[in-house]
C-alpha cells in the first residue's frame, strides 16, 4: 500500500467521521483518536479543508499546512505521466516566466571575458489556475473501517480520478482545450508519421521526425502498444523503446490504430498549488461523468454512502517556443 494515498484515505476518513458526529468531534479530534495523532494525516487534513489555526494552538500553521497541501498534490502529480518525463519544468502559478526556444547557455570562460547571456523569447507566458474536480461516492462502512487498506482505497481512488484527468488532458489528440477551464492536449494539432507493417521502421521514423532534445525525450504509449511493440522483437519494456523512457497512458486514444507519441519533456512547464475536499452525507448526486445532463439521482443518505468531492489547481503548458514531439499512427 502506498502510505500517501493511505494518509489521503485517512484524512477523508476523519472529515466524514466528523461529520457522522453531527458536530461533537471535529477532524482532528477524530484523527487523535482513531490514528492516534497522525501528523502527516492531521497536516493534509488542514490543507485540504483549509481549516483556520490560532498561534496560540500551532506556531508553525503555515509550515504544516503547506506540508499538508504538498502532500495531496504530489500524490496527484508523480504517478501522472507529466510527473514521471524527465525535463518538465516546475514553475508558480500566476507568475510570469521566460519562454525559450533553445536550453538557456553556459560556458568556460577567461578571466574578464564576457560570460554567455541566454535571452528570453518574447513576453514569457504565464500559467493561471485551472481546476480539476470530482465527485466520489463511498460507503459509510467503508469510511468508518479501522483497516489500512479501506484508507489506502479511499485515497487511491480520490488521487487516481485528478491523475487520469490530468493525463487526458495532456496527452489526448483530440483534447483541443477550452479557454479559461481546460488547457489543450500538446499532441492535438500534431502531424502524424503515418505507420507501416515494421514496428522497428515506424519507430525510427518517428526519432527522425523529432525536433526536441533527445536526452529530455519520452515515448508516450497505452500499455497494450507497449506490450506489441515488444512482442515485434523491437527493445521496448514498460520502461523504454530503444534507450528512450516509455510511459504507459490510456489517455492515448484507441481508434485509429496504434498510437505513439514522442514528447520533449523539457518542453513542458507545470504548476500546481492547491487542493481542497468536502464531504456530504446528505447530498444527492447524478452518477455521471456528464452530470448536468443526467436526470437520474442517488442519494447518499438513502443509499448508506458519502460523497466526497476532490479539487485541485493544476496547469500544464507548453514551455518552448518550438516543436514539443512527434507522433506515429
Amino acid at each position: 500500500m502506498n502510505p500517501a494515498f493511505t494518509n489521503i484515505g485517512k484524512s477523508v476518513q476523519a472529515i466524514a467521521r466528523a461529520k457522522m458526529s453531527d458536530g461533537d468531534h471535529s477532524p482532528f479530534d477524530i484523527i487523535s483518536q482513531d490514528f492516534n495523532y497522525n501528523a502527516e494525516v492531521s497536516a493534509i487534513t488542514r490543507a485540504i479543508t483549509k481549516a483556520p489555526v490560532t498561534p496560540v494552538n500551532n506556531d508553525n500553521y503555515g509550515d504544516v499546512t503547506s506540508m499538508g497541501r504538498d502532500r495531496f498534490v504530489s500524490a496527484i502529480v508523480e504517478p501522472s505521466i507529466i510527473g514521471r518525463m524527465n525535463g518538465v519544468a516546475r514553475v508558480p502559478m500566476n507568475t510570469r516566466v521566460n519562454a525559450m526556444t533553445t536550453a538557456p547557455a553556459a560556458d568556460f570562460v577567461g578571466q574578464g571575458a564576457p560570460m554567455p547571456a541566454s535571452a528570453p523569447s518574447g513576453d514569457g507566458f504565464t500559467l493561471v489556475p485551472l481546476k480539476i474536480a470530482g465527485l466520489i461516492a463511498f460507503t459509510e462502512e467503508l469510511v468508518n473501517s479501522s483497516d489500512e487498506a479501506a484508507a489506502n482505497f479511499i485515497g487511491t481512488q480520490l488521487a487516481g480520478a485528478a491523475r487520469r484527468a490530468l493525463d487526458i488532458a495532456v496527452f489526448d489528440p483530440a483534447n483541443a482545450g477550452t479557454a479559461d477551464v481546460k488547457p489543450a492536449s500538446i499532441t492535438n494539432g500534431l502531424t502524424a508519421v503515418t505507420g507501416t507493417a515494421n514496428a522497428k521502421n515506424d519507430i525510427r521514423s518517428l526519432i527522425a521526425g523529432y525536433e526536441g532534445d533527445i536526452e529530455t525525450a519520452s515515448f508516450i504509449a497505452r500499455p497494450e502498444t507497449l506490450a506489441y511493440l515488444a512482442s515485434e522483437g523491437f527493445d521496448a519494456s514498460a520502461n523504454d523503446i530503444a534507450g528512450i523512457p516509455a510511459f504507459a497512458s490510456r489517455a492515448i486514444p484507441t481508434t485509429g490504430g496504434r498510437h505513439v507519441a514522442l514528447v520533449d519533456g523539457a518542453g513542458l512547464a507545470f504548476a500546481a498549488n492547491d487542493a481542497r475536499v468536502r464531504v456530504s452525507l446528505d447530498t444527492a448526486i447524478a452518477p455521471s461523468d456528464d452530470p448536468e445532463n443526467e436526470t437520474d439521482m442517488v442519494s447518499m443518505f438513502q443509499d448508506g454512502s458519502v460523497a466526497v468531492a476532490v479539487s485541485c489547481v493544476q496547469t500544464p503548458s507548453p514551455f518552448f517556443q518550438e516543436p514539443l514531439g512527434n507522433e506515429h499512427q
